[in-house]
């Protein structure tokens, strides 16, 4: 994640708006300009909940690559991730933004911003629980800075 961020930079989702027909190996859209675009200074954050929320309460986004699985392919309108079966097929890695964190029932729950459209989750949101973040975790950071495009 830092690697991409630090190097490639992020296209603003204006310029490059998810597009469920592209092909992911596909040609960038000329909207979108050519990297480097907004490059990032990214910070490590530690691997588990409590610290992505502990960077939540400090005011700073945490960025998360998490596992994509079968349950992460939420339907329209279903806005939830608390757990993973046993079963459930690995696609690959993939990173979201945790804007949002919220208890409920004595447990810990993470709002996450998905850039695969308004049809995925909840208008591209969904909240997940701890244990669901925390088993599908696989990389952790922070906003510090960004470069405007050059």
């Amino acid at each position: 994640m830092e690697h991409a961020l630090g190097t490639w930079g992020q296209p603003a989702l204006t310029e490059w708006p998810y597009d469920p027909e592209a092909d992911p190996e596909g040609i960038i859209p000329d909207s979108a300009g050519t990297p480097p675009w907004h490059l990032a200074d990214l910070t490590p954050v530690p691997l588990n909940p409590d610290a992505i929320l502990n960077a939540l309460v400090r005011g700073q986004v945490p960025m998360v690559m998490i596992e994509v699985r079968d349950s992460f392919y939420l339907p329209a309108g279903r806005d939830e991730l608390d757990h993973l079966a046993a079963e459930e097929k690995f696609y690959g890695n993939h990173a979201v933004v945790v804007v949002a964190a919220a208890t409920r029932a004595e447990q810990s729950w993470y709002l996450i911003r998905n850039s695969w459209g308004e049809d995925w989750g909840s208008n591209g949101y969904a909240w997940v629980s701890a244990g669901y973040l925390e088993s599908t975790l696989v990389d952790a950071a922070v906003l510090e800075s960004t470069t405007p495009d050059t």
